[in-house]
């Protein structure tokens, strides 16, 4: 079923009301109800707010391809380690450890600010990171902590975490929804307590057919994006996202999100 941009915008809301939402990101009553109204879809300054407040996925608010919120895939346990470090050594972050495994999902919070319309909007700024994890990334957090504050969430339900590694969650359901905010499972963690903890070791059979789907759509991705990665890159690619789509259950066009953002990563 296609949904309306009216209709996401209000999935992006939740149970909060239209016109106390829009006027806390500095927009004003007409413009709202223009917003809610069926109209046009609002400007580029407008969606830019939007986006930036509720860490949305601009492509599924205007058009309903991708998920719904943003999430960086970080390909491979040493990329995950290099970009976690260069944030919390340039940026006052505030980190949550959802999960520290062979999924591991973190969620980085930060007071930030944004001009719109001449006024400067505080907003919390939310950046959400699944990647695979190590020994050496719960070494690095546990590095920060002196100067970054730190937190678990050990006792997470399996379904919410895997609705933030799906980009199902913003900023507003991590952060204040009652059933979904972190800090219903929050603890603080104490300096040098977090650990890295593997799964337990089973040999689960490879899914054929789920490992050609990505093999095709890894292909696929490259030939229109015209970039060719040597056979180290694709193997990466293809190991990462096999695994997130088993974990997740990822529909095909979810996979080929994170297979886009994999070749974005390697372009970058």
């Amino acid at each position: 079923m296609d949904f309306s941009f009216e209709e996401r915008l209000n999935n992006v809301l939740d149970d909060r009301k239209q016109t106390p939402w829009g006027k806390s990101l500095g927009f004003t009553s007409a413009s709202i109800s223009h917003i809610f109204s069926g109209g046009r879809i609002p400007g580029p300054e407008f969606l830019q707010a939007i986006c930036r407040a509720e860490n949305v996925n601009l492509n599924w608010l205007l058009s309903g391809k991708g998920k719904p919120f943003n999430v960086t895939y970080l390909q491979s346990a040493e990329d995950f380690v290099v970009y976690v470090n260069t944030m919390l050594t340039d940026e006052n972050w505030q980190v949550c450890v959802c999960s520290l495994s062979e999924q591991t999902v973190l969620v980085l919070t930060q007071p930030a600010q944004y001009e719109f319309k001449g006024k400067w909007i505080d907003y919390t700024l939310c950046e959400v990171l699944v990647g695979q994890g190590s020994e050496k990334l719960a070494w690095m957090l546990n590095h920060h902590q002196n100067e970054r504050d730190t937190y678990s969430t050990p006792n997470l339900p399996s379904n919410i975490l895997k609705k933030i590694a799906r980009g199902e969650l913003g900023t507003y359901a991590l952060l204040h929804h009652p059933d979904y905010r972190l800090e219903n499972w929050i603890q603080s963690a104490p300096k040098e307590s977090l650990e890295y903890e593997p799964e337990t070791s089973h040999s689960t059979p490879i899914s054929v057919s789920l490992m050609r789907s990505v093999v095709k759509l890894v292909d696929q991705c490259e030939k229109e994006t015209k970039q060719n990665l040597d056979s180290d890159q694709k193997a990466r690619v293809i190991t990462a996202v096999y695994r997130q789509a088993e974990k997740l259950g990822l529909s095909e066009e979810e996979i080929s999100s994170a297979i886009e953002t994999s070749f974005d990563v390697l372009k970058d």
